[in-house]
């Protein structure tokens, strides 16, 4: 007698964050985001909330696009492959 296997609908959330974003990009948005919201808390010339209006407007953006990727990559893999591209790209020059 044959025995049916179901697949689980979560089997692909194993190792991501909220089932949605891979622990790799999360890393790296952190790396990304931290470090201007220390930088910009540290300005003493401004208010706290408008530092913390600066400090979002400046990291929700760099972190969600940094979540996402890019290709199905983390931004680190893809700036690595971009670099490599842009290395061994074929120039053509027009001699007319």
């Amino acid at each position: 007698m044959q025995e049916n296997n179901f697949i689980p609908a979560n089997y692909t959330d194993a190792g991501k964050i909220m089932g949605t974003f891979s622990i790799r990009n999360a890393l790296e948005a952190l790396v990304c985001v931290v470090p201007i919201v220390f930088l910009v808390m540290m300005l003493p010339v401004f208010a706290m909330l408008t530092r913390l209006m600066i400090a979002l407007v400046l990291a929700v953006p760099i972190g969600g696009f940094t979540l996402l990727g890019v290709h199905d990559e983390s931004m680190l893999q893809f700036f690595q492959t971009w670099l490599q591209w842009r290395r061994n790209r074929g120039k053509l020059f027009y001699r007319g």
